[in-house]
């Protein structure tokens, strides 16, 4: 695979969409990864966040 890339003048005569392909796929990886950050991110930090954000309203009640 990475003698693809060494040999790029010679890939894109043979597959003139390798290129294409390749950025199709890092744009498919980068939109996984950063959704399953975010829905991380979300399902780790949101329910305590909502706690602390509900005793801090308990206080400002009383």
């Amino acid at each position: 695979m990475l003698l693809l890339y060494y040999h790029l003048g010679q890939t894109l005569q043979t597959d003139p969409s390798f290129l294409l392909w390749n950025a199709f796929g890092l744009i498919a990886f980068l939109f996984f990864v950063l959704f399953y950050a975010d829905r991380r991110l979300k399902k780790r930090y949101i329910t305590p966040l909502q706690e602390i954000k509900q005793v801090l309203d308990d206080f400002d009640a009383e």
